[in-house]
């Protein structure tokens, strides 16, 4: 696990007992996660074990979030490992 200055996780992986990448029970190898300047989770990847965009166990690779001035997330959109927009939610909702 990494975590940024302000202790957020940046970046989860899993390494098999050769110290080389596996894929988890979730169906990715590596998590990485990006934070706005008021520390909310705004971008989430997961990657494989040769670091491309994989599908999670919940069917996406990539998820954005917004928030608004309260810190109350106002809306999620969640991608392909191709990055074609698969749904949402809130502000995000297409």
């Amino acid at each position: 696990m990494e975590y940024d200055d302000q202790g957020n996780k940046i970046k989860e992986r899993y390494l098999g007992v050769n110290g080389l990448p596996i894929q988890q029970s979730e169906g990715y190898s590596e998590k990485t996660i990006r934070y706005d300047s008021r520390g909310n989770p705004i971008e989430w990847k997961y990657l494989d074990t040769k670091g491309e965009l994989t599908k999670n166990q919940k069917g996406y690779a990539r998820a954005l979030a917004k928030y608004n001035k309260y810190n109350e997330r106002v809306g999620i959109a969640y991608f392909s490992t191709t990055s074609n927009y698969i749904g949402g939610d809130g502000e995000l909702k297409r």
